[in-house]
Parts: structure tokens; sequence; C-alpha cells
């Protein structure tokens, strides 16, 4: 008989009691079906989500899309380049402090010490977690529910020179430089001299302030910083140069020096003549080769004779075969290139260096004043006559096209010179890496350029070279229909309404440039030469840029921009200041913001298509008022400008006119 129990042979209590454990499994499990399911459904929702519990330092960004994520980083980013960063350092009497804004407005762009790119870092900080496996998605969302990591914000840009610079204005009224001891001659016949007393100096290290910055910024938090200073001991004292002072008639003993050039083309000789009295005032106890320390000539006092004494007579810049293109678009006239000549000044200095110091060796001491030959360097032009026998400059690559009617009389005239002074006949060499910039340097009065008026700080002040903005941005559109690679372009950080896309008037199609640093450049890799020409429509105020060369059959252009954002300018902004008269108000134009973005598209002949996404954001600049208030002198303390609040550089204030797109459009440069 088998022992085998069957529901059969239950008894009734034990019937009721398995169907209960059936029923309760039944519930059970049903109850584990609907938490799994709410459970998927909870992970579903955060889809192209941030996913819940992750921060930012102390924020919360769980739950928010790309476009919410991108706006809380533009926020507080725009939050604490307000708050800016506050600094100490230590002097020998107090400590010091001072506010360091990241940015500064310049004329036509932003200069900013540091930038993050919200899209990019919000695109970033979603893609971290999400995947394209549903179960990974499923244990992630619940892992960070729980664990509630924080994230630093790891992508943005802190311009180290720039910034360098903001603390030197600060801190440099309080560096005391190392000196050495030295010798002073105040006679040369009679000898008559002092040895120069020898000190500590003051300075401050800056090399952990990056980091420092770096890692607060990535947390949102507003950083902190104190500089260190830093003690330096000279490194000649008063015996060092006690233990050599007695070599120092022979300094003087052997009479001049003397520095010829003969030039062979113009048949002329030059010579410069270092006489006792100069060479006293250019002597500085130096390391010889040995490390010895001996009586030598100071480089500085010797690098200035050189190059504001000599180079004048001697330099000549080298002269690049330049296009005139007639109406039927071939060269009709060049200039002739010729080779430059420069002051090889670190070679003329070493040969100075070792004649002097022969001086002091009793083997190679000269009985005669000594003379030698002056070092030159010959510059090359970049463009020789001979390579530009058979160019092939013979068709249209592209047209690039601006408008800025209305424009200042002065904006106007830096825009024609350096359309047609710097830019026109120019002639760029295949695999060139075209530079903007250096083509219209120098940004000076005698190099052809004139003021503008600008706000920096709490002044109005003008700035040389007003307007080049429209040059950078007709430049960048003739570039992109020739289908030419950008190597270097920014747009402008507020949107101004000259560099509107001329296709729908809207911002996006924009390139900045600002001496020094923020460039326009492309690369020549059409495997020809490149001329540029220019025309200018005085009634109209359109800027055209023509490239001519060879075409390969390449197609350049780009897809008209589209706005996706736009941010209102925000309430006035008030400044007192002591600079303007009591009761005195100067303001300037308000800019909204807006986030836009245009694809460029090259075909090149191999057929490949290469597109470039162009994303601008143009963050929003409120009203900004100078208010003139009397001088306020505290017992103890005086003051020549006080405010409200912290200055922050401006805009130029100028007045407004209509654009050829359509509303209006404030006249900056």
């Amino acid at each position: 008989m088998s022992d085998t129990i069957t529901p059969a042979h239950l008894i009734p209590g034990e019937k009721k009691y398995v169907k209960k454990m059936v029923t309760i499994g039944a519930i059970v499990v049903t109850v584990l079906v609907i938490i799994f399911g709410i459970g998927i459904a909870y992970a579903q929702s955060f889809s192209g989500r941030v996913f819940p519990g992750v921060r930012i330092g102390q924020y919360s960004i769980g739950g928010m899309t790309d476009v919410e994520l991108t706006a809380f980083i533009e926020q507080m980013e725009a939050k604490l380049l307000a708050q800016g960063i506050p600094v100490t350092f230590d002097t020998t009497t107090s400590v010091k402090e001072f506010v360091l804004y990241p940015q500064s407005i310049g004329e036509d762009m932003v200069s900013e010490l540091i930038e993050i790119d919200a899209p990019l870092l919000a695109r970033e900080i979603i893609s971290q977690y999400q995947t394209n496996n549903f179960f990974r998605n499923f244990v992630g969302v619940f892992t960070t529910l729980s664990t509630r990591p924080s994230i630093d914000l790891g992508i943005h840009t802190i311009h180290k020179d720039k910034l360098f610079a903001e603390i030197d204005r600060n801190v440099s009224p309080y560096i005391t430089p190392m000196v050495n001891a030295n010798v002073s001659v105040s006679s040369v016949s009679p000898l008559e001299y002092e040895i120069t007393s020898s000190s500590r100096g003051t300075a401050f290290d800056y090399n952990h302030i990056v980091d420092q910055i770096s890692e607060q910024w990535a947390r949102l938090e507003q950083p902190h910083i104190r500089i260190v200073s830093i003690e330096t001991d000279p490194l000649i004292t008063e015996s060092d140069v006690e233990r050599i002072i007695e070599t120092l008639p022979q300094a003087f003993d052997r009479g001049a020096l003397t520095v010829e050039y003969f030039n062979s083309s113009t048949k002329r000789m030059y010579t410069w003549k270092l006489n006792a009295n100069m060479l006293a005032r250019m002597l500085e106890v130096v390391n010889d080769e040995e490390g010895d320390l001996v009586f030598g000539l100071s480089p500085s006092s010797t690098y200035a004779f050189l190059r504001e004494t000599v180079a004048p007579d001697i330099d000549i810049a080298p002269q690049d075969a330049r296009f005139i293109v007639g109406d039927d678009g071939r060269v009709t006239e060049f200039h002739g290139s010729h080779p430059g000549l420069t002051v090889d000044v670190e070679a003329t200095y070493e040969a100075l260096r070792e004649v002097f110091a022969s001086r002091f060796d009793e083997e190679r001491a000269p009985t005669s004043t000594q003379r030698l030959t002056l070092r030159v360097k010959e510059v090359e032009p970049d463009i020789k006559t001979a390579d530009v026998n058979d160019l092939g400059i013979t068709e249209v690559l592209g047209v690039g096209q601006s408008v800025f009617k209305g424009s200042p009389g002065n904006r106007y005239k830096n825009i024609r010179h350096a359309a047609f002074n710097k830019l026109n006949g120019l002639i760029i060499k295949p695999g060139e890496n075209f530079s903007l910039l250096n083509a219209l340097k120098p940004f000076t009065l005698e190099g052809g350029y004139l003021p503008e008026l600008t706000i920096k700080g709490d002044r109005l002040v003008p700035e040389i070279g007003g307007g080049l903005c429209q040059i950078g941005t007709t430049m960048f559109r003739a570039a992109m229909n020739a289908g030419l690679e950008i190597t270097e372009r920014r747009n402008h950080s507020l949107m101004i309404s000259y560099y509107n896309d001329l296709t729908n008037g809207l911002p996006g199609t924009d390139a900045t440039i600002y001496d020094p640093g923020t460039d326009f450049r492309f690369r020549n890799d059409t495997g020809h030469h490149i001329l540029i020409t220019s025309e200018l429509n005085d009634q109209t105020g359109d800027l055209f840029f023509t490239l001519w060369g060879t075409s390969d059959g390449r197609k350049g252009y780009f897809i008209p921009p589209t706005v996706s954002r736009r941010m209102p300018a925000g309430p006035t902004k008030i400044i007192e200041t002591t600079e303007l008269p009591p009761g005195k108000k100067e303001c300037q134009h308000a800019y909204p913001g807006a986030v836009a973005s245009f694809t460029y598209v090259r075909e090149l002949p191999t057929g490949e298509k290469k597109e470039v996404v162009y994303d601008s954001y143009y963050r929003p600049l409120p009203e900004t008022c100078l208010v003139g208030v009397a001088k306020k002198v505290e017992e103890g303390v005086s003051s020549s400008t006080t405010s409200t609040e912290s200055i922050v550089p401006v805009q130029p204030i100028e007045s407004a006119s209509t654009s050829s797109t359509g509303g209006t459009s404030p006249l900056v440069p």
C-alpha cells in the first residue's frame, strides 16, 4: 500500500488549510506582480530624465529633463557669476580682500574667465545613468534613489591667463620684487661706485587657484580663495659683490664697445658705440658659463638698447606678393615680394656678452676698442613673387554678406579700413590656418583704427577698433559658403542685431573677434591659393567678402538658424558712481538672451558630407545705468567711487536705429 497522501485522503480541516495557503500564495504573487509593475512604471518614467536622488553638490536634480537641467545649470551659473569669487591674501601688515568677477564685458563680446557649456553638461549627466539595457535602467533608478549620489560638473573651461591677469591687477601693488645686490657706478673717471643692497621679495602663489575654483564650481558652490604669499631670498648678496669688486676697473679700462652693420643693398655702414658711461649704466653682476659671479651686461638693458636704438635703423618688414583683381575676376596687378630684415636680439646679446667677458680674462683681454658685427635675421615673405605666377585664381569660391547700416562714423571707418586696407587683395596659402586677428592687426591709431565709446567699469572710455566683429561675421559666412574648414569660431555673448542672419533675421551665424585671445580662423584646404576681395555699399550698409580660387568641386552652405529659447533682459540695474557729476545718468541698452543653433554643411569632392552644428548661447543683460553721486568720505578712509553694488563692465552706450531685418538695433561695435 502507498504512503502518498492525496487531497482525497485529507480530512476536511486539512483541506481548508491547503485551500487557505493557496489563496494566500496567490495574493502574495499578485501583490508582487503589482509592486513589480509599479516599479517598472516608476523606472520607465525616468526615461530621458535624471535618475531620482542624483545631486550636484547640495542641489537635487533628480527627474529633470535635458531642457530643465540645462536651464538649471544656466541659472546657477548666472548666480555664481553675479556673486563673484571672494579672494583673500596676506600682506606684510594686514589681510586684504577683493571679489573676482569671472566675466568682464568688453566691446562686442563678453570675455569670460569661466565658461560652462550647460547643454553639453545636461546631456552628459543624463547619459551617465541611462543605457539601452532595460534591466540596468530599472536597477539604476532604485540604486540612485537609495544612495542619493552627488556628482560634479566636470566639463567647464577656466581661462587661466585671463584669470591670473585679473588677480594680478588686484595684488600687484603688494608684490615686492626680490632685489639682488649690485654695483652702481656714479663716475667712470675717476671710478666711483657703491654696492647696492639686496632685499627679500614677496610674491604670491597662484598655482592652486585654478584647482580650487574648478572643484568648488563643479559642486555649484561659490568659491572662496586664499592666495598664499611667498618670501624669496636674493640670489646675490652684498658679500658676493665685495668678493669681485676689485675687478670692476677692468670693465672700463678697455674703452668703448662698438657694434657695426653694413647693409649690402644700400651700401651703408651703421655704427653704434657703447662708451664707458653707457656700459656703466648697463653693468650688472651676473653668472658666467661656469656659474661664477662676474661683472657683465644686463640682459634687460642690452635688449632695450638693441630694440629701441638699433632696431629702428635696421628692421624692414617683408613685402608679400599682393594681387588686385579686375572686373573680370582675374588678377591684373601685383606687388613684387622682397625679404625683410630684423635685428637678432638674442644672438647679438650673446656676442656682446662674450666680448665684454673677455675684458676680465687676462689671456683674451683686448688692447684696443672692441668691435663686433650686429647679428641680423632675414625674414622671408609669406608669399613670394615666384609663388604667384601660376596660382590659378579664376573663380568665386564663396561670398559672405552682412549689413551694418546706421553705424556711427568711427565704426564705419574702422570697418572700411579693415575691409580694404587689411583684407582686400590678401593671399591665403594652401594649408594655411588663416587668422583674422593677425590679418587685421595692429589695433592702434597708427594702425589706422579709430576709437568708439565703451563703458568699462563705471566710466565711459574710447576703445580702439570698435566694429571689427562685423568683419568676423562676414568672413565667417564667406568661409562657410566656400566650403572651408572652420578651425576657430565663437559667437558673441550678447545678441546684437547687426549680426542677425540675413535669411530670417535670427541670431546664430555670427563670429566675434577680440584681441587678445578670441579669433576667427579657417583652413585653406583647397590645395590652391585663395584671394580675398572686399566690397562695401555706402548707401545700403552692405559688406561683402568674396573668396576667389580654384574650385575642387566642393559645396558649402549653412541652414538658417533657429532659436530654441529666449530670455528677458531683466530689470534695470543702477550703479552709483562718483565719476559722473551728481545727478547725471548714463544708460546702456538692455539685451535679451537667446539660445540659437544652425548647421554648416560641407559636400566634399569625394562625396563625403560633413555637418557641424553650431550652438550659440546669448546671455541676457539688463539695462545698466550709471548715476552720478557726491563723493563720500568716511573717517580715516577716502573713496573715489561708491556704488550700490559691484561694478561690472558693460557694453557701449549708443542709440538705436532700424536694422535691415526689421526692428531696432543697438549700435554696438
